[in-house]
């Protein structure tokens, strides 16, 4: 009888953290979907933000889940997109004369976020080999601005984008800067997903 309620008692606790090891994941997506966050990925938007799109900092500023900060990429603007304190993606803005003061065009989104998937279900943790076998035409260039290489697809506007140990040695490339595959890992994850014009 003893080994009957401990065999019971055991399959319980067994559930229980299981339970507990998948909330945080199932609990973070369910909220964002009942947020109405998109979460779709394609050749100019990366969820609910689009590709020259006209960003003014009043708006964003009333926005507590959105905030700017200091980047790197000379002139232009950087606002980091928040859920619930974690960062779901940031916003590189050029500044647009033509809008007037404090208007910004989005030039390029990126994520960390596992949750932005493109039409075929990838997005970061997908590795080189998957993208490559869901999209055929991928083309991979190296990605300065990131330090590693890209992984482009949907019309050289969506890019998959690697560290630089996902190549052995030095970069092999054919006669149009692309990226030779030989010498790529191609179990490397994915770390960043962009949208983007210009991420070379």
């Amino acid at each position: 009888m003893n080994t009957i309620k401990s065999l019971f008692f055991s399959v319980i606790i067994l559930i229980v953290l299981g339970g507990c090891k998948n909330k945080p994941d199932d609990y973070y997506l369910r909220d964002l979907q009942e947020a109405g966050v998109k979460l779709t990925v394609t050749k100019n938007k990366l969820g609910d933000f689009q590709l020259g799109q006209i960003i003014y900092e009043y708006e964003l500023e009333n926005q507590l889940h959105i905030v700017k900060y200091p980047n790197s990429y000379g002139s232009s603007k950087a606002y980091s997109v928040k859920f619930k304190g974690d960062e779901l993606m940031v916003l590189s803005c050029e500044y647009d004369f033509t809008y007037g003061y404090a208007a910004d065009e989005l030039d390029m989104i990126w994520t960390k976020s596992k949750y932005f998937t493109t039409d075929k279900g990838l997005g970061v943790g997908s590795t080189i080999e998957e993208i490559l076998a869901a999209y055929p035409d991928a083309k991979i260039s190296p990605c300065l601005k990131f330090n590693g290489i890209s992984v482009a697809v949907l019309s050289g506007q969506v890019h998959f984008l690697f560290e630089s140990a996902a190549y052995r040695g030095s970069v092999k490339m054919d006669k149009d800067f692309v990226i030779t595959t030989d010498r790529l890992h191609l179990e490397s994850k994915c770390e960043i997903l962009a949208v983007g014009y210009n991420i070379y």
